[in-house]
């Protein structure tokens, strides 16, 4: 990726300071969530396989976890994505 920041839709990701924002405000994410997440931006609009998400993240897996933290750290970048609940009344 060629710049140091990347905006979509209200997301802001900072490549050099490792941070996401919505909106202007900082959003709590974990070294490998934020690295898939920069994959994905890096390879918007590809298909990102289960297999490529593995090699890049193969120094933080165990062969007994390894899917099982793919699918913690994918769940951890949509939740930081994703909208906040309704309000209710």
């Amino acid at each position: 990726m060629s710049g140091q920041v990347v905006r979509f839709d209200q997301f802001e990701v900072d490549l050099r300071s490792r941070e996401l924002r919505k909106g202007g405000l900082r959003v709590r994410l974990q070294d490998q969530p934020f690295q898939i997440l920069t994959m994905l931006l890096d390879r918007a609009g590809d298909v990102v396989t289960r297999e490529e998400i593995r090699e890049m993240l193969a120094g933080h897996l165990c062969r007994c976890t390894g899917y099982h933290f793919i699918v913690e750290a994918i769940e951890a970048a949509a939740q930081a994505l994703a909208p906040p609940p309704p309000r209710t009344p």
